[in-house]
C-alpha cells in the first residue's frame, strides 16, 4: 500500500497494477462460484522483470490465491502483490491488472460476466472493443476544478 496524505490526514491507497486485498478475495469468490473446481494459472511478468528476476508462473487452486501471491512477494521477488494475469485452466475467463492499467480487465462469458456486475462490492463497467478504457474514459467521477 501506498500512504497517501489528503489535508493532515493518512489514509491508504493501492499502487497501480494491484487489487486491494479485499476486492481481491470477492472477486475470486465470485469468479470460483460458477466452474466447477479446476487449477488457475497466475501470472506475474513486469513485477518480476523489476526486481531482475525472470517471469513466473505459478499453478493452484483458488483456495490457494493468498499463498500464491504469498509466494511470489517473498520468494519470486514480485514488486506488487496481485499476479498480472489470472485463468482458469478451462479459459473461461481472464483477468489482466499491472502497471500500465488504470483498472482490472476481465474476459468471460455473459454469465460470470452478469454475476460481476451483480455483486455490490465489486465495482464493474461492460465494455466492448470500441469502448474507451484510458485515464481519460471516466466522465463520471471527474475531480471538481478539472475542465
Amino acid at each position: 500500500m501506498i500512504p497517501i496524505v489528503e489535508g493532515g490526514s493518512r489514509r491508504y491507497g493501492i499502487a497501480e497494477g494491484e487489487l486491494d486485498p479485499l476486492r481481491r478475495r470477492r472477486l475470486f469468490l465470485v469468479l470460483g462460484a460458477h466452474k466447477a473446481p479446476q487449477p488457475l494459472y497466475f501470472y506475474y511478468e513486469l513485477s518480476t522483470l523489476v526486481g531482475g528476476h525472470r517471469p513466473d508462473l505459478f499453478r493452484a487452486g483458488i483456495e490457494a490465491v493468498e499463498e500464491v501471491i504469498a509466494t511470489a512477494r517473498s520468494e519470486r521477488f514480485s514488486t506488487v502483490e496481485s499476479p498480472e494475469v489470472v485463468w482458469p485452466e478451462d479459459r473461461s475467463w481472464v483477468f489482466c491488472t499491472d502497471y500500465d492499467l488504470v483498472s482490472t480487465y476481465i474476459a468471460s462469458d455473459r454469465t460470470i460476466a452478469a454475476a460481476l456486475t451483480a455483486d455490490p462490492q465489486l465495482e464493474t463497467a461492460e465494455v466492448s472493443r470500441d469502448t474507451r478504457i484510458d485515464d481519460n474514459a471516466d466522465n463520471a467521477n471527474v475531480p471538481p476544478g478539472t475542465p
